[in-house]
């Protein structure tokens, strides 16, 4: 009896030390994985740290090189506006300059419109002054004065007027212009220009 109970004793004790001796190799099992675990995790946060570091690397290069083509575009906008800047002042100073000439022609013109108006007055003025001594004889015919002119047409003068105590005095007698007509034709008109006005105005009162 006592030695059953020994037997069973010692199969206890036996179960009892080979679950401490299990449950001390236990830990020792877990710390293993979970080592293992854990650089199996540092690994793989390495790889994932230089993968984002390699994007992060290539992000930044074209980052700068679409800032380097931002700012070439810049510069180049920059320098077409300063060019656009500069034709623009010279657009202005050139229609400034054209503006102020268009003035100073207008002023001319305008002076010359009135000086031509003028001129033109002063023309017809002495045109009527020179033509005021003048006269014009029709149905004359032609040939009749032969080579003296001026002694025919005061003869005519007196001769048809009665103005035979007139002191006649002609400048230039001439007919009018053009070539001498046919027989058919009516003759051409004597041109007689008086050296003085009142001489005309008598033989025009005669006749």
């Amino acid at each position: 009896m006592s030695t059953s109970r020994t037997t069973k004793n010692t199969g206890r004790h036996q179960e009892s030390q080979k679950d401490v001796k299990e449950k001390k190799d236990l830990p020792s099992s877990l710390t293993e994985a979970s080592v293992k675990e854990d650089t199996m995790n540092v690994a793989e946060i390495l790889r994932e740290l230089t993968e984002l570091r390699k994007e992060n690397q290539e992000s930044f290069t074209d980052t700068k090189a679409s800032l380097f083509r931002l700012e070439s575009s810049v510069t180049d906008l920059k320098e077409r506006m300063e060019k656009l800047e500069q034709r623009t002042r010279e657009t202005q100073s050139r229609i400034s300059a054209a503006e102020d000439t268009g003035q100073r022609h207008e002023r001319t013109l305008r002076y010359l419109v009135r000086r031509e108006a003028a001129t033109t007055n002063l023309c017809d003025d002495l045109q009527n002054r020179l033509h005021r001594n003048n006269l014009r004889i029709y149905q004359v015919p032609e040939g009749s004065e032969k080579n003296d002119t001026v002694g025919f047409v005061k003869q005519l003068i007196k001769n048809q007027l009665q103005l035979k105590n007139e002191d006649i005095q002609i400048e230039r007698v001439h007919h009018s212009p053009g070539l001498k007509p046919g027989c058919p034709a009516p003759s051409r008109s004597i041109i007689v220009r008086f050296l003085d006005y009142t001489v005309k105005e008598a033989v025009l009162r005669q006749a």
